[in-house]
């Protein structure tokens, strides 16, 4: 079997999400990647422009880069918040947010 190792961005926010993920996709850690630059700063007094880049958490997998994709449900859960989910939560890692220093915890929902 082979490995391969696939960093995927995962959305900021509280709301559960989907990631394309291919099989048996381990997830190994979570840390900060950057989103497409959301603005740019334009040139001046002889600057370059300056693309603003933000953080946002990164899901570390672990695939096979032979298998099919499958879609995995997870969503955020911060500290000292309740969350009612109709199926199971399994805690998946902590990422700490850069801009905030809060820790969000990963959850991967199984429904069931």
């Amino acid at each position: 079997m082979k490995r391969a190792i696939e960093i995927l961005p995962a959305p900021k926010g509280y709301a559960p999400f989907d990631l394309e993920v291919r099989k048996p996709g381990v997830v190994r850690r979570i840390v900060t990647a950057f989103e497409e630059p959301s603005s740019i700063i334009p040139a001046s007094m002889g600057k370059p422009p300056v693309a603003e880049m933000q953080p946002v958490p990164g899901i570390v997998f672990e695939v096979d880069p032979d298998e099919e994709m499958a879609k995995r449900h997870f969503v955020w859960l911060p500290a000292g918040k309740a969350l009612e989910f109709p199926g199971t939560l399994v805690y998946v890692d902590t990422y700490v947010d850069e801009p905030t220093g809060q820790p969000l915890f990963l959850y991967e929902a199984i429904k069931g």
